[in-house]
């Protein structure tokens, strides 16, 4: 085994990784200083990357252009995503980063109330990524009023300025946002969970025409680091 492992790495170590990702300043970001990826997805993905001796090169670029690559272009990884029906069979899923729960927020001073039911809320404007698992949860639950937006910053403005009713993020990304938008989170509630798929983990992926032994590389690596704690799922 440890022979075939070794081989299935060489083998890997050949091939240029294209990486695409957006910018979610609670996961992953470009740094304005260094030009070089940061935050907890960012470190974990190219750690198991790195460990793998494999070549790469990362984008960040709209959420809707990052998957339409990942999408469409073999040896491609994308990251943060999160693993619905509709994407089960497009990717090979290497391994969860992030257990996240999403919610619809609302501003505090808003008429709305609490409730775990998000059908109520159906005839409401909500702001969200545009092409994100939300979005696509949002369309299937048959939302009227959904406004897509390319980045986070912008669906967070569009909540705080009261263009929109309600924007589905999570709990990290929310906290993010108000700093980014000199925003008191206190003024931002939870008003609805917002089951995105089964599980609602984070993950990364890779288009599923990939040269197989880069993906079987990067799954066996992932499965090593976190056997020896040497990343953890956040």
């Amino acid at each position: 085994m440890p022979f075939l492992l070794l081989a299935l790495s060489a083998s890997a170590e050949k091939i240029k990784l294209s990486v695409v990702t957006e910018n979610a300043s609670s996961l992953q970001y470009k740094s304005e200083t260094t030009d070089e990826m940061q935050g907890p997805a960012a470190e974990l993905v190219e750690k198991v990357i790195s460990a793998a001796h494999i070549d790469f090169t990362t984008r960040v670029l709209p959420w809707a252009r990052a998957y339409n690559e990942a999408e469409r272009l073999p040896n491609t990884l994308i990251y943060s995503i999160v693993r619905t029906p509709e994407r089960e069979s497009k990717f090979h899923w290497l391994g969860i980063l992030s257990k996240p729960q999403y919610y619809l927020f609302a501003m505090k001073d808003s008429k709305f109330s609490k409730s775990n039911n998000i059908n109520i809320y159906k005839n409401h404007s909500v702001g969200t990524i545009l092409d994100s698992a939300s979005h696509l949860k949002l369309k299937a639950e048959g939302f009227s009023y959904i406004v897509p937006l390319t980045q986070a910053e912008q669906v967070m403005g569009m909540l705080t300025k009261k263009r929109v009713d309600f924007i589905t993020a999570n709990i990290n990304a929310i906290q993010s946002l108000c700093k980014f938008h000199t925003v008191e989170c206190d003024d931002i509630i939870a008003i609805a969970p917002l089951s995105t798929s089964k599980d609602g983990f984070l993950y990364f992926a890779i288009n599923k025409n990939s040269n197989l032994k880069l993906v079987n590389t990067l799954k066996n690596k992932y499965k090593e680091l976190l056997e020896k704690g040497e990343i953890s799922i956040f």
